[in-house]
């Protein structure tokens, strides 16, 4: 492995890690209150590249400049997507708790999802005009700044969310229901509204990413699929509704996939990166951070 390799795979490994774990992150939260399996989540994130499509290239705001017009998007991305998470959070409501139910409803949303935005838009690839088209050169090395934006920003939102869980009053009640949800509930938290919450939370988190990601690969109906099976592995990996864990697992996963690509090609190397997670598994089943057992009636 050359030095040049070396850098590459890290510059990519990092581009990889924060956007699969502001992706997954989002279905973490999820799965850790609500105790469903949202594997819609990947077409929310592609709905989330979509409403920015829409007010940022297709009907664009009138309004020249077009970072500007960027950021109102890629909010009314996250805002449209946030309530659709609200509306998401009752029709999955009865599913709490059962986990194969609320996998079956979401692989149908997904379904769902496609056929809206296939009759709407049609199955051809839309280009998102990019904000950045230079190349930032350190020691050596390039990146697209396309890319660094996605870093920077992916890292600052992932920093924020941390801290509102940790640090506020709100988001320690979002923990203490994650953790013990009938504790919580006899703590005089309002476990109702804090789903509804954690639901447009993780909604927005997924749109966040696919607002993020869609000046740089495009967007059709079906970007999401493998972004949900990716987010599902992280989650699973890093051991079910553990941030610290999910973090983990995105940086594994982000940087084992852009090494064996790097190094052996894509087709191969994907191969080689999840035959990797698969020893993982093997060695602690629970995941990364795993072991807790889920206390939900």
């Amino acid at each position: 492995m050359t030095l040049t390799n070396l850098g590459y795979i890290l510059l990519d490994g990092l581009f990889n890690s924060v956007t699969l774990m502001l992706a997954s992150l989002g279905m973490v939260l999820v799965m850790g209150m609500l105790r469903i399996i949202n594997f819609a989540h990947g077409a929310i994130f592609m709905l989330g590249s979509y409403v920015l499509w829409l007010v940022y290239d297709r009907y664009p705001l009138p309004i020249g400049n077009l970072f500007v017009r960027y950021l109102i998007g890629f909010g009314l991305s996250v805002a449209v997507i946030a309530v659709l998470g609200i509306i998401l959070e009752r029709l999955l409501r009865p599913f709490n708790g059962k986990m194969i139910q609320s996998f079956i409803v979401s692989m149908g949303l997904i379904l769902f999802f496609q056929g809206i935005v296939q009759v709407s838009f049609g199955i051809d690839e839309k280009a998102v005009p990019g904000l950045f088209s230079g190349v930032v050169t350190v020691g050596g090395f390039s990146m697209a700044q396309s890319r660094l934006w996605v870093i920077v920003a992916g890292t600052a939102i992932s920093i924020g969310l941390f801290i509102f869980l940790r640090k506020t009053k709100t988001g320690t009640a979002m923990r203490a229901v994650a953790q013990q949800f009938d504790l919580a509930a006899l703590q005089g938290i309002n476990v109702l509204a804090v789903c509804i919450l954690g639901m447009a939370i993780g909604c927005g988190l997924a749109a966040t990413a696919g607002a993020l990601m869609a000046p740089i690969y495009g967007i059709n109906p079906y970007i999401g699929s493998e972004l949900a099976t990716r987010c599902f592995i992280v989650m699973v990996l890093g051991g079910i509704g553990s941030f610290p864990g999910a973090v983990l697992a995105s940086l594994l996963v982000g940087f084992s996939e852009a090494a064996s690509t790097n190094l052996l090609g894509s087709g191969v190397g994907k191969l080689v990166a999840y035959s990797l997670i698969l020893v993982i598994f093997v060695i602690r089943p629970m995941g990364l951070y795993g072991g807790r057992e889920w206390k939900h009636n």
